[in-house]
């Protein structure tokens, strides 16, 4: 993620904040330094949102029209969306590993 954010580096869309995060930057994490620089945004939110953090194991498998209909058509129970998520990942050809948090 680049650092800081701004408004700039998302933009609301069909009820969803995209956030831009270019690949493999959690590589920066793996190294022999003694501490890591964090980078944070804000992203503002409201009561009835839902937050869908993924790994590309997701995101590349399945389309957002699809990810979108799985969040708004199931109860609210993270655990049950989640795994959702990752059926259609798998469904999609499941190419990579993945992870799924939602929060309602």
């Amino acid at each position: 993620m680049r650092a800081p954010c701004t408004t700039a580096d998302f933009a609301r869309n069909d009820q969803r904040a995209h956030i831009a995060i270019p690949g493999n930057f959690i590589y920066r994490c793996l190294c022999e330094k003694a501490s890591v620089e964090v980078d944070a945004c804000a992203v503002p939110l409201a009561a009835g949102d839902t937050l869908l953090f993924c790994s590309d194991g997701l995101w590349e498998m399945v389309h957002d029209q699809q990810i979108a209909a799985i969040l708004t058509s199931l109860p609210p129970d993270p655990s049950q969306t989640a795994h959702a998520l990752m059926q259609a990942a798998l469904a999609g050809g499941g190419a990579d590993n993945m992870s799924v948090i939602v929060v309602f």
